[in-house]
């Protein structure tokens, strides 16, 4: 399996190269965000700016109104923290065509630890009028969306890559509309609702639960905004509970827009989430997601504690 963020950039290489209009900027990370291959195939086009992602963020803005179609990169944490200044008033509140890119999102950062651990920028880039949310949960949407990214004038878009491999969960020929989710499984008793690494947790904790006879529908909420409110309002209705499974702390996380959309709607339903609820330490990727409960175990638990089956 090759790791999503490599996904990113090579795809990135592949179809960024035939547009001119497509200039990439990193701060000092490209061959962790992996827009080194941009670089070896657009020298003249790439651009490290250093340590200085607020300058980045402004250099983007910049170009994008100059009438390129920019991609900045660096870590997620970075891009919502030290960038997110000029994501707000110069990115969005122009609504210009860049494309920030938050590479190692949730707790793929590993053992750089609580700093380098982005479980917020969901809830801070989709605060941002008119910005564009999306998590890819696999390779091939990772690609599809990169492409998409690169072709199509979308205003600002956030799209949040994971560092880390995954198993495949869709067919190679698959594309994605912002705005529209998929699912992945259907069921009748409860549905999974996740994003990013997330969703690969959720089918095997729903196929755990069907052993059990338990039947779980599961949906990827790729894109966090728009989201897709006819899904989720679907979920509530024809199966009568919603779990939500997220790599980021629970308050402003898809969590967060789940309530809000069916506060709105005027559904009632059975509703729980899986999420972070703490500040994290450093290891290995896959312990960490055991000992901060995210894992396809906590997932299966939070449905049966949902149903009243614990």
């Amino acid at each position: 399996m090759e790791a999503l963020r490599d996904v990113y950039g090579r795809t990135l290489a592949q179809y960024g190269k035939d547009n001119p209009r497509v200039m990439v900027l990193d701060a000092d990370l490209a061959t962790s965000t992996k827009t080194v291959y941009f670089q070896q195939a657009c020298p003249e086009r790439f651009f490290d700016v250093g340590i200085a992602e607020a300058n980045m963020a402004a250099m983007a803005a910049g170009m994008a109104s100059a009438g390129a179609l920019p991609f900045l990169n660096t870590f997620a944490t970075f891009v919502t923290t030290i960038g997110s200044l000029a994501a707000k008033t110069l990115i969005g509140y122009n609504h210009l065509n860049v494309r920030l890119i938050g590479s190692n999102n949730g707790l793929t950062g590993g053992y750089d630890g609580s700093t380098h651990h982005s479980l917020d920028d969901i809830s801070v880039m989709r605060l941002i009028p008119g910005m564009t949310v999306l998590y890819p949960s696999d390779a091939c949407m990772t690609r599809s969306l990169t492409r998409l990214l690169t072709e199509e004038d979308l205003g600002p878009v956030y799209m949040s890559v994971s560092r880390n491999a995954t198993e495949d969960l869709y067919a190679p020929d698959t594309q994605f509309e912002p705005g529209r989710a998929c699912v992945l499984r259907e069921g009748r008793d409860a549905a999974i609702l996740a994003y990013g690494l997330s969703v690969g947790r959720a089918l095997k904790a729903a196929q755990a639960l069907a052993q059990e006879g338990i039947s779980c529908r599961v949906v990827d909420m790729f894109s966090l905004k728009p989201v897709d409110e006819a899904a989720i309002v679907a979920a509530a209705c024809e199966t009568g509970a919603v779990i939500t499974a997220e790599e980021q702390w629970i308050p402003g996380g898809l969590y967060s827009i789940v309530a809000e959309t069916l506060l709105s709607r005027g559904v009632s339903t059975r509703f729980g989430g899986v999420g972070v609820t703490r500040y994290t330490s450093s290891g290995p990727y896959d312990q960490l997601v055991a000992h901060y409960g995210i894992s396809e175990a906590d997932i299966a638990a939070k449905v049966r504690q949902t149903l009243g089956k614990a």
